[in-house]
């Protein structure tokens, strides 16, 4: 199937939408606090193993 580049017809001029003011919707804290505490929970270490000995080599 081929598609036409161009519209039949005269050119118009298309007008550009009004810039907002309006600032971009933002992430609530709650929700970003919430998938913290999931990946918190998700990649917990082990409770045996330290982080710190895993990192200087061992005591």
């Amino acid at each position: 199937m081929k598609y036409d580049r161009m519209a039949a017809g005269p050119a118009d001029a298309i007008s550009e939408p009004e810039p907002m003011n309006s600032p971009a919707p933002i992430t609530p804290p709650s929700a970003i606090m919430v998938m913290c505490r999931c990946l918190r929970l998700c990649f917990k270490p082990l409770d045996c193993i330290s982080l710190s000995s895993l990192i200087v080599g061992g005591i």
